[in-house]
């Protein structure tokens, strides 16, 4: 009953965030970037590569360089059908449903990641290899103006 009440909880809370970004709403701290923002992408991100990893790894590394930092979640899970990968950005958008229909989800989480990320004047982007795992990228300006 818990476990089911959290679910509805996370769901309610990316349906509402997704609609605050549709409408211009969610607030941003951007004095030096809205980290309770970035912990939420990084959660999201992390969330992902364990449900879709049922043995072996997730890794998250960041770097430092020329003014940007560079954030990697890799897992070594199912991995994204090439035809799948245009759809991971978009809202509502859940991959190979007979594959993942164990998976709950609303298809919205990394819709607000992309927007977030983007906020914040950075980039994201996915690469896989299906039945390999997947690795997701997000880079963000060191300073945040």
């Amino acid at each position: 009953m818990i476990c089911g009440a959290d679910r509805l909880v996370r769901i309610v809370s990316e349906v509402l965030d997704f609609q605050k970004l549709e409408a211009g709403r969610m607030q941003f701290d951007m004095g030096k970037g809205d980290i309770n923002k970035i912990v939420q992408v990084l959660h999201n991100l992390i969330n992902n590569a364990i449900k879709f990893t049922e043995r072996g790894e997730v890794t998250v590394a960041t770097t430092r360089d020329e003014g940007n930092i560079h954030v990697m979640v890799r897992d070594t899970g199912t991995g994204i059908r090439q035809e799948d990968m245009t759809k991971l950005f978009y809202a509502f958008e859940r991959i190979d449903e007979r594959r993942n229909n164990r998976i709950d989800g609303t298809g919205l989480g990394l819709v607000i990641c992309k927007e977030i990320i983007e906020k914040h004047n950075g980039k994201i982007w996915a690469e896989s290899e299906f039945g390999k795992g997947s690795t997701f990228h997000f880079v963000l300006p060191s300073e945040t103006r």
